[in-house]
C-alpha cells in the first residue's frame, strides 16, 4: 500500500513546475557581478585637474613658453632699485637710511613697538665684503685683459760648430785672387793640407711689441741684431791662409703665440714664425803664412746681397717679477732655409739650431 501511494504521488509530480518569486534572479546576478560605485567628482575639481596636467606637459616639454612669466613674476616680487651713480652712493645709502631710522625712533613712546630693518643691520655688515670682492674681481679682470706688451731679449739661436776638410777649401772670395795665394800653395807641394773651420756661437738682441689677436692668441714682431763670426785655416803648419769674418745682421721676426693659461700669474705659450735677416755689416781679415813667416795681412768690408729666411719654433714660460713685468725664457728650434749666399755661417753648416731666449716684458696700462 505505501509502495503504491508513493508511485501516485511520483507520478502526480513528474510534470510539476512551481514559478520562481519574484526578484530571484536579479537578486542572483547582484549578487554574483556586483557593481562598484562610481565617485562623481565636481566639475571645478576636474578642471582644475586637466589644468594641472596641461600646465606639466608644457613645463616638460615646452620650458621656454614659462620663462616669460617666471621672469615676470620674479620681477613683481623683488623691489625694483633706484638709481646708482657712483659706488660711494651704493655704501652710503643703507648708512644714511638707518641714521633716518635711528632719529625717527627717538621721537617714539617706549610703548611703541619698534620694527627692526634685518636687512639694513645685515647689508651693513655685507657691504665692505662686497666691496673687496668687488674690487678683487675688477683687478683680476684688468690683469686679464690682454694688452700690448713691449719685450728686450738676449738669445744663443745655436752653438758654436768645428770641422775639418782636407785640402784647400774656398774659405773667402776675395784670398782667391790674391797672388800672395800662389805661393801658399806653392808651399804646400809635398805637405798635407787641410782645411779648419770653426763658427761662433751666434749672438742675438733684439726689442719685440706683442699684440692681443684674441683671447688666447698674440701677435709678435718686432727687430733683432745677430752678430756671427767664423774662422778659417787652410793648408799646412807653416804654409797656410787664415781668414775672419765677422757679420752683423738685422732681423725682422713675425711670429704668432698661443697661451694655454692665460689667467694665470705663471703662463705657459708655445710660439712659431719667420725671421728675415739682413746682413748690414761684415768685415774679413786675411792673413797669409808662408815658411811660418807672415807674408801679408789685409782688413776688407765685404757685404752679402742675399737676404736669409728662418723658420722658429719655441715653447716658454712666462712669471710676474714686478707689477706689469715679466721674466719669460723661451727652449727653441730654428731652421735656416737654404740661402744662394757665397758667405758660410754656422746656419750653413747646421741648418737646424736649438738655442735659449731670455727676456722681460712690460705691460702697458
Amino acid at each position: 500500500m505505501n509502495e503504491e501511494w508513493l508511485r501516485e504521488v511520483r507520478d502526480a509530480l513528474q510534470d510539476h513546475q512551481a514559478p520562481p518569486p519574484e526578484g530571484l534572479w536579479e537578486e542572483i546576478d547582484a549578487k554574483l557581478f556586483p557593481k562598484k560605485k562610481r565617485r562623481v567628482l565636481p566639475l571645478i575639481f576636474r578642471w582644475a585637474a586637466t589644468a594641472v596636467l596641461v600646465a606639466g606637459i608644457i613645463n616638460t616639454f615646452f620650458p621656454e613658453r614659462l620663462s616669460p612669466l617666471r621672469s615676470e613674476a620674479k620681477h613683481e616680487l623683488m623691489p625694483r632699485p633706484e638709481a646708482i651713480t657712483s659706488e660711494d652712493e651704493i655704501l652710503m645709502r643703507p648708512v644714511a637710511q638707518e641714521k633716518i631710522r635711528l632719529e625717527k625712533l627717538e621721537h617714539r613712546t617706549v610703548n611703541t613697538p619698534v620694527k627692526l630693518d634685518l636687512p639694513t643691520v645685515a647689508m651693513r655688515e655685507v657691504i665692505p665684503f662686497m666691496k673687496d670682492s668687488v674690487l678683487k674681481d675688477e683687478s683680476i679682470s684688468n690683469e686679464r685683459k690682454s694688452r700690448i706688451k713691449l719685450s728686450l731679449f738676449s738669445s744663443q739661436s745655436g752653438s758654436d760648430y768645428s770641422q775639418t776638410i782636407g785640402g784647400f777649401a774656398r774659405v773667402s772670395p776675395l784670398s782667391a785672387m790674391k797672388p800672395e795665394m800662389d805661393q801658399v800653395i806653392e808651399g804646400n807641394r809635398e805637405q798635407e793640407v787641410n782645411t779648419d773651420i770653426h763658427h761662433d756661437m751666434p749672438l742675438t738682441l733684439g726689442m719685440q711689441v706683442m699684440v692681443p689677436l684674441a683671447k688666447r692668441w698674440q701677435l709678435t714682431s718686432g727687430i733683432s741684431y745677430t752678430r756671427m763670426g767664423t774662422y778659417y785655416h787652410s793648408g799646412s803648419a807653416g804654409n797656410a791662409v787664415s781668414v775672419r769674418q765677422e757679420f752683423h745682421y738685422v732681423g725682422l721676426p713675425l711670429e704668432v703665440q698661443y697661451r694655454f693659461f692665460p689667467e694665470q700669474k705663471v703662463q705657459l705659450y708655445a710660439s712659431t714664425g719667420l725671421i728675415l735677416e739682413k746682413a748690414v755689416l761684415g768685415r774679413e781679415r786675411i792673413r797669409y803664412m808662408v815658411e811660418h813667416q807672415l807674408l801679408s795681412e789685409h782688413t776688407e768690408r765685404i757685404s752679402e746681397r742675399p737676404l736669409r729666411f728662418s723658420a722658429t719654433a719655441a715653447l716658454g714660460v712666462e712669471a710676474k717679477i714686478w707689477p706689469g713685468v715679466d721674466l719669460y725664457l723661451e727652449p727653441q728650434l730654428r731652421y735656416q732655409i737654404k740661402s744662394t749666399s757665397c758667405i758660410s755661417t754656422v746656419y750653413d753648416a747646421r741648418p737646424v739650431q736649438a738655442g735659449l731666449r731670455v727676456g722681460l716684458r712690460y705691460t702697458f696700462r
